[in-house]
């Protein structure tokens, strides 16, 4: 599991048009998980006008076509030409409950109405002890209210895996279907496996939507080997189920 990771450069000529702030994506989206704190340079090179600029942040929570609203870093603007590197940035608080993010520049005219303009360099760098381990699209039958689990990633290393986060989509529910993520272990060996986690996010998932579990810590001991997979019920009543469509990710800490 590789930690540090290099976005750019990337270079763009901005043009902003008022004192309202503007965005450029320098990046496309990609996993936020395990993305604690970046470091970033701005540089502004053929201004015309009264040019700024600034790192910011995008996130979504499950779906890239549904994001939440941009975010500025950094503790001001660069302002004029010239560049700078940001320092250390912390973004844990904005990560942890999201599952996907990109990066790029703010901009904007910084005093006046008069159009301004720059050639902006970009380059980010963050540390992200994390990665994407799998999912799975299940179309599960429940029976009743007795639990079930079906896996939904293969066997994985433990000392890999400190905090987990998932995304569990349920459509065509049918009958009180809920459902929740799980996680077992195996000591020595996969073929010898240790019981299926019990409501192990301390609440269910009810019916269709879309749902993030956030960052969730787990607890593995001595184990060598740990796998992800879907716990799933009724809360009443008999014949029920879903489609349910998930993904996975993993972390160090």
């Amino acid at each position: 599991m590789t930690c540090g990771q290099l976005l750019g450069p990337a270079q763009a000529r901005l043009n902003a048009i008022s004192t309202s702030t503007q965005y450029e994506w320098m990046t496309g989206w990609f996993p936020a998980i395990g993305v604690d704190r970046l470091k970033g340079v701005v540089i502004n090179r053929a201004v015309d006008g009264s040019f700024q600029s600034r790192l910011a942040l995008q996130l979504a929570e499950i779906r890239t076509d549904k994001p939440g609203a941009p975010i500025l870093l950094e503790a001001s603007y660069l302002q004029g030409a010239g560049e700078r590197c940001s320092g250390l940035l912390d973004v844990s608080n904005d990560t942890a409950a999201n599952f996907f993010m990109r990066l790029g520049v703010a901009y904007s005219v910084q005093t006046g109405a008069s159009p301004a303009g720059a050639d902006v360099g970009f380059q980010v760098a963050y540390d992200a002890c994390g990665q994407v381990v799998g999912g799975a699209s299940l179309n599960l039958a429940t029976p009743g209210t007795a639990s079930q689990h079906v896996p939904i990633t293969g066997w994985l290393p433990a000392i890999h895996a400190d905090k987990v986060k998932a995304l569990i989509v349920v459509t065509n529910a049918f009958g009180a279907f809920r459902a929740q993520l799980a996680y077992r272990t195996a000591t020595s060996i996969q073929q010898i496996t240790n019981a299926w986690s019990t409501n192990f996010e301390g609440a269910w998932h009810s019916g269709n939507g879309e749902y993030n579990t956030g960052e969730l810590a787990l607890s593995t001991g001595s184990a060598m080997w740990i796998q992800f997979g879907l716990e799933h019920s009724l809360s009443s009543g008999a014949n029920g189920g879903a489609q349910v469509d998930t993904a996975v990710a993993i972390r160090r800490t």
